[in-house]
Parts: C-alpha cells; structure tokens; sequence
C-alpha cells in the first residue's frame, strides 16, 4: 500500500508538470512567500557584495562581469527552454487562467476574486487545454509586448550591462551570491514565460485598455531610469577608480596630534574608515537620484511594477512582489551608509531611500 501510494503521489506531480497554468500558479505562490523571508533577512544583514563584498563565511569570489553573466543569463535560456517545450510557434499554446485580463466589461479579471479562487478549477492536461485553445491564441500581441519587454530587459542586464558598462573596478561577487541569484533567475525566467506561453490569455481589444497601457508606460519609464541611473553609478566609479585606496588613508583631521589625542582608539578608526570611503566613493546625482540614496533600485522596482499592472497575472506580481522585497532592504542599507559616511553633507539633501517622499 505504501508503494502504491508513492506511486499515485508520483502520478500526481506528473500530472502537474503536463498541467503548466497549475504549475505557473503554484510556483508564484511560492515566489510570494519566498520574498516575505527574503524581505525579513535583507532588513537584518547585508548582502555581502558591491561595497558591502566579502568572502567571509560566503565561499570563494567571482570576478564581478563573470558572476553577472552566470546569474541572470539562466533567464533568457530558460525562455528558450519554454519555448521549445510548448512545441508550436510563440504563444500558440496559451489556456484561459483565472488571471487572464480581457478589456470586455463581462471578461474583466478581478484579482481579489482571482486570489481568492485560485488552485483548482482547471481540469484537463496541459495538452488538451493548449489544443483547444491553438488556434484562438496565436500571436497574441499582448503577450508577445510582454515577453518582449521582459527578454529585453535581461539581455541588457545579462549581456549588454556586464560586458560594455561594468567597470574592470567592479568588485567581486562570492559564489554564494551568485548561486542564490542564478537560481531565482531561472526560477523566475520559468514563471514569466511559462505564463506568457501557455497561462494567460488576453483579448484582442486589451491591448488598448488603459491599465495596460498604463502599465507599460511606467515600466518603460523604470527601465529608462534604471538604465540612467546605473550610467551615473559606473561613471563615478570610472571616476573614482583611479583615487581607490589600499585601505591606508587617513583623514586630514587625524594628523592633528591635538585631535588625536582627544580621540579614543576605536574612534580613530572609525573616521579612518570613513575618510577612506570619501576617498573611493562619491555622491550621485541626476535623475531620480534627487529624490532617493539608490535610484537604480527605486527604477527597477518601479520597472516591474508597471510590468505587473500592464499583464495583471499572479507571475508578474510574483515578480514584482519579489523585487522589491529583495531590493528595497538594500536600498536602506544604502541609504544608511550614505548618511554614515557623507554626514552633513548628505543629511541636507534631504533624499529618502527608496520610494521619493515617503521611505
């Protein structure tokens, strides 16, 4: 009997794996937990690369262009993966989800209603459904915007980004940092263009409806100012790479022998470490930078924010739910070492960390 059970539970994961709107489902689900525990641990430590890098207790260091180009390309082979396994031309196979937003007034998906519903009112195999629906969804344009704007994001942030603009100055990335991020991407690539393959469905009038437009809107506005906020981050480090210290320089104050000699040993090091800090790093600013410490963050979370909006289905808001769990903490913490290191000078900008006027 227990054998047989094992066997049916097996029957039941297969079963799954040939339902892929069920397994989209699931697996977003699990994306939204996921990034409640991401969120808790990025408010009590820092992730250990860029300028908070170590290799202690977190394995051996990458060389940052290589670490990049391992841990976000997994989402471009994983969309091609998907795309092999629906076997038909792009978006031939998409079934109807409980998130599939139509523009029509009987159609509209509402998502509390969706969230409420969700797990278990699909029947079939993934195979009937992506037959009986072939010849409704071919080239959905909806779908193929979305795929799009997702693909050309991480070709950018997977190719274009470490190999044209990251700085031979970069630092280096442990391999446990890159591992978790490989995996997410992969996990995340599956869910994105898994959904937009075969999961949600969108008339023909939606694409002119206004929260996709919207939303659009705003994700090509995120994906701008994140583009021109990291040109502002590598331009200060180009800057700056040329006055980056051994870890020997000490600020002009502590050669006074009268303030040193106020000073305790531990406060001595202390202004060392932040005289060279001053030394290796500068303030940015332009572009959202005026309102916030880290705009490349407060971009990007913006970016899948409109992503969300515009395809209004549990992957995207997995996504972007993610997003800012795993950036928005950093983001403080950035904020924070800001305000420690710049004092004064940074205290009168008056800028928040992450989200303009409010945090």
């Amino acid at each position: 009997s227990n054998n047989f059970g094992s066997l049916q539970q097996l029957a039941q994961l297969a079963n799954m794996a040939y339902d892929m709107p069920r397994l989209v489902e699931v697996s977003s689900w699990l994306m939204i937990a996921s990034a409640s525990c991401t969120l808790v641990a990025l408010l009590l430590i820092r992730a250990p690369y860029g300028r908070y890098t170590t290799s202690k207790g977190w394995g051996a260091q990458l060389p940052a262009k290589l670490a990049w180009l391992v841990m976000e390309a997994p989402t471009l082979w994983m969309t091609a993966l998907m795309y092999i396994m629906t076997g038909g031309p792009l978006l031939s196979h998409a079934t109807n989800s409980h998130f599939a937003a139509q523009d029509s007034a009987s159609h509209v998906c509402n998502l509390g209603e969706a969230l409420c519903g969700i797990m278990g009112e699909r029947n079939g195999t993934w195979a009937a459904n992506t037959r009986a629906q072939a010849s409704e969804n071919q080239g959905n344009l909806v779908n193929c915007v979305l795929l799009i704007f997702f693909i050309s994001h991480y070709i950018h942030r997977a190719i274009i980004f470490p190999c044209l603009r990251l700085p031979k100055t970069a630092a280096p990335m442990p391999w446990t940092v890159c591992f978790l991020a490989f995996a997410y991407c992969a996990w995340n690539g599956f869910n994105q263009s898994a959904g937009l393959m075969t999961s949600y469905v969108y008339s023909e009038d939606y694409v002119h409806n206004p929260r996709f437009l919207i939303g659009m809107a705003i994700a090509l506005l995120g994906f701008a100012l994140n583009v021109h906020a990291d040109s502002i981050l590598m331009r200060l480090k180009d800057s700056s790479s040329g006055k980056a210290t051994s870890g020997h320089v000490q600020d002009q104050r502590l050669k006074d022998p009268l303030v040193a000699a106020e000073t305790t040993e531990q406060a001595h090091s202390h202004q060392a470490e932040l005289a060279r800090r001053r030394q290796r790093y500068k303030i940015p600013h332009g572009g959202l930078f005026y309102f916030v410490s880290c705009a490349n963050y407060s971009a990007e979370i913006l970016e899948w924010f409109g992503y969300a909006v515009a395809g209004w289905n549990l992957a995207g808001f997995a996504f972007f739910i993610f997003t800012f769990s795993n950036t928005a903490p950093r983001a403080y913490q950035h904020h924070l070492w800001y305000l420690e290191t710049f004092g004064d000078e940074y205290q009168k900008l008056n800028r928040k960390a992450v989200i303009p006027f409010i945090w």
